[in-house]
């Protein structure tokens, strides 16, 4: 093997490793060009900013609205759609940098998996060299040393200048996604303070609606004052006004044509008979609705424990006094529980009595031992 032709494959295996810098350097442009802005060729004027920049400002904004919005709402004018969009704009945000930092994490494999192969195709492309030169017609002592030898430092500055753009490239994509990971915390925050400004808002229209309804229910009572006054009293004065003669035997005539009723009957008229007796009616009106109320029911349907119950078997829980339906007792008899009444009830409490009663004399008689009374 002639140097020349081992020269000839050095050469290709720098050229290659060439070709791969350039790759490594365009990648390293595009990942760069992320953080720049777009600009016109030929100007050179900015069109927009970059994306993260985009999505900085889009988050500031969206604040700004809100507090904007929160500022200038009354309780007339309650924007459900505005308060949407801006809820919507603050998630799309947050969706687009995930989707970036998807993307991020792809293109940081990439790179990492490029790095581990060049380093070990670096390796095996050196080791060929070193093998080549050795190999070579020429003795080593002619020749430089084998570090200094022409294709090993080509084809070494250019693998080291590949694994630097690729690391660089690595370095700007960690960046970038520490630039992410903070505008999404700067977005969770700011998701937050909407969601507090909104909520706020809404509590304060909750308690404007809640004065005008305390207002306006002190009004209805008002009303309904008046009107259970008054409406007996307009009722029995067009009553009392038609020709009626039990009404008019009550009357008194002070001139040839003028007739009047007296003060005494017409006070007890109108205080017995319309308000007095529109009371009582209206009183058990809302009696009866009461009654029949559900939540009413609901209150009937729960009894109320019997505080004056207290047996003085205290060895023994409260789930094993109460007697389940068809169990037998010490004498064999079998108890039967009532189960409309609860065990609290008062027909609980003398069916206990009874039963103990019973069980006492048959013990007298059987001539075992007493069993206490307990009071109730």
């Amino acid at each position: 093997m002639s140097f020349e032709r081992n020269g000839d494959y050095a050469r290709e295996m720098t050229g290659e490793a060439e070709v791969e810098c350039h790759m490594t350097q365009a990648i390293w442009e595009h990942v760069d060009a992320f953080r720049k802005p777009f600009r016109d060729a030929d100007s050179e004027e900015v069109i927009f900013a970059s994306a993260l920049d985009i999505f900085e400002l889009a988050v500031v904004e969206t604040l700004s609205d809100v507090r904007k919005y929160a500022a200038e709402r009354s309780t007339q004018s309650i924007d459900i759609e505005l308060e949407r969009k801006l809820i919507e704009a603050l998630a799309d945000i947050r969706n687009e940098l995930d989707m970036i930092s998807t993307i991020m994490a792809q293109q940081e494999e990439i790179i990492d998996n490029a790095i581990i192969d060049r380093t070990k195709r670096m390796a095996a492309c050196r080791e060929t060299l070193v093998e080549t030169i050795k190999q070579s017609e020429r003795s080593l002592e002619e020749n430089e040393s084998l570090e200094q030898s022409g294709a090993l430092r080509d084809h070494d500055i250019k693998s080291n200048r590949l694994i630097c753009g690729l690391e660089k490239s690595k370095d700007c994509i960690e960046n970038y996604k520490r630039r992410i990971s903070k505008i999404n915390r700067d977005a969770d925050k700011v998701a937050k303070t909407v969601d507090d400004m909104l909520n706020l808002s809404r509590t304060e229209a909750s308690i404007k609606e809640a004065q005008n309804s305390v207002i306006i229910g002190w009004a209805a009572i008002a009303f309904a004052i008046i009107t259970v006054i008054f409406t007996p009293l307009s009722f029995m004065t067009s009553l009392m006004a038609l020709p009626i003669n039990r009404f008019m035997d009550h009357q008194y005539r002070y001139d040839d044509d003028d007739r009047a009723y007296k003060s005494g009957y017409l006070a007890s008229i109108f205080i017995v008979g319309a308000e007095i007796a529109s009371l009582l009616v209206t009183g058990a009106i809302l009696g009866v609705a009461y009654w029949i109320s559900p939540m009413n029911r609901r209150s009937r349907k729960q009894p109320a424990p019997n505080r004056n119950m207290n047996t003085q078997e205290t060895d023994t829980p409260r789930e094993a006094k109460q007697d389940p339906p068809g169990a037998k007792d010490a004498t064999g008899t079998t108890t039967e529980r009532n189960t409309k009444f609860t065990s609290w009830s008062v027909a609980g409490v003398s069916n206990s009595l009874t039963r103990r009663l019973k069980s006492k004399k048959k013990d007298e008689e059987t001539g075992g031992q007493d069993e206490q009374v307990p009071e109730v």
